[in-house]
């Protein structure tokens, strides 16, 4: 029998544990972030604006197709592994394994013919931008085993090893790789072999990835006999999976929307100005790791007004830290775009539209967060498919009638559209102050 002394001891431990890895995770997680801002600066920087717009564009649809093809099946996978090792039943943790394998591989499949013959049909492949779609669609099935991976690596305890695969391996070996490319011929390099050096770094990261996993998991499941329970992943799986692709689609809808209207150039200064501003949602987000499971916890206890409290105090913070970057950028902007090559300089005034959009953002605070801690998260899934639809549908107005500068308005107009629905109905149906008008709330 465990003495009360012992118990409170493995707790302190627990929790210390606990503690060590969240910080991990989180030094990881900015780490990477770091990293890949950077990896793409370098590129823009070597590849110039049409070519940078033609891997940009290239591996939005490939980001998108990664999470088609994984139909939801790496949320199933946190979700229900965990579950069916605590319980022992290694038949159903092996069998959902194989499951998710499968399908993201024959789905990636089906999706690469489907594009490959589209690509082939629309530009052909002796352009850079068909010769970019044939090098990059390999990466599909590559990416979404690897994040099949690095997920069942997360649900077996490995936060830390299932990161470091994409966030850090990934990164690395295309950074690399593009600037030895750049340093001994800088003019072979373009943006078709920018891709390959993608898809090597992808390669590379699901190897990694395949050895953590099999490191992690629990003895026995890899000779389990597979068990399946196909209807109950997929009811779990499918309504994520398009919230996820929708998100990817939303945050890139301009620079998707100029490369279908074939101005690869302005599409590729866009995605760059996007990455800068999303520099001034960093903090926010860096906030909401640290705040989401409390929010979830003071809502489950019934304490609305503490987590008004919190979430009102963790929206000013990132609205000030925010308001501190936009500012900086917004000063330095010229400079900043005129450094990567004068292509880039025509790209001020849509990241100062994007800069102004992220910081009402960030005033807006953590809302989607928010909302799927308080059980809303079928709301916020149906508020975030409607604003891609509609950013869809103003980019490409837009963007006809203006070129970049109207489809970074589009893209503004969207960040602060789907931002003000949520403010809505986070008022209506949990009577909270959003953001960082809760600081105007009566006492």
């Amino acid at each position: 029998m465990t003495r009360p002394a012992e118990a409170q001891g493995a707790r302190r431990g627990s929790t210390k544990s606990l503690a060590i890895g969240g910080a991990a995770a989180l030094t990881i997680y900015l780490f990477g972030h770091g990293l890949a801002f950077l990896t793409q600066l370098v590129l823009a920087r070597a590849l110039g604006a049409g070519g940078y717009g033609i891997y940009a564009v290239v591996m939005a649809w490939v980001t998108a197709f990664v999470y088609v093809a994984m139909l939801g099946q790496n949320i199933a996978l946190l979700r229900f592994l965990p579950a069916y090792i605590a319980s022992g039943d290694l038949g159903h943790a092996a069998g959902l394994l194989r499951y998710a394998e499968r399908n993201a591989i024959a789905t990636a499949l089906g999706l690469i013919i489907a594009a490959g013959a589209f690509v082939g049909l629309l530009h052909g492949f002796a352009d850079d931008m068909g010769r970019a779609f044939l090098v990059a669609l390999p990466a599909v099935p590559v990416i979404a085993l690897t994040t099949i991976y690095a997920t069942a690596t997360r649900a077996y305890g490995g936060v830390v090893s299932a990161l470091v695969p994409m966030r850090v391996v990934r990164e690395l070996v295309l950074l690399g790789l593009v600037l030895v490319v750049a340093a001994v011929h800088s003019a072979s390099l373009d943006a078709p072999m920018a891709l390959a050096a993608s898809v090597t770094g992808a390669a590379m990261a699901l190897m990694v990835a395949r050895l953590n996993m099999t490191r992690l998991a629990p003895p026995g499941v890899r000779a389990a006999r597979h068990a399946y329970d196909a209807d109950v992943w997929r009811s779990a799986a499918l309504p994520l999976m398009l919230v996820t692709a929708a998100e990817v689609l939303f945050d890139k809808m301009g620079v998707l929307v100029l490369g279908v209207l074939g101005a690869a150039a302005d599409a590729g200064v866009l995605a760059l100005t996007f990455s800068i501003s999303m520099l001034a949602i960093l903090p926010r987000t860096a906030i909401d790791t640290f705040f989401a499971p409390t929010i979830a916890s003071l809502h489950a206890q019934g304490q609305t007004a503490a987590v008004q409290a919190l979430a009102t105090r963790a929206a000013a913070i990132g609205f000030a830290a925010a308001a501190l970057v936009t500012a900086a950028l917004i000063a330095v902007a010229p400079a900043l775009l005129d450094w990567f090559g004068p292509e880039f300089g025509r790209g001020v005034t849509p990241m100062r539209i994007l800069l102004v959009a992220q910081l009402v953002a960030a005033g807006a605070g953590a809302q989607l967060t928010i909302m799927a801690m308080t059980g809303r998260e079928r709301v916020a899934a149906r508020i975030l498919v409607t604003a891609t639809v509609g950013s869809a549908v103003v980019c490409a107005t837009l963007a006809h009638a203006f070129g970049m500068i109207g489809a970074a308005v589009g893209m503004a107009l969207a960040i602060v559209g789907w931002n003000a629905v949520m403010a809505i109905d986070i008022w209506r149906s949990l009577r909270l102050w959003p953001g960082i008008t809760g600081l105007l709330r009566p006492a």
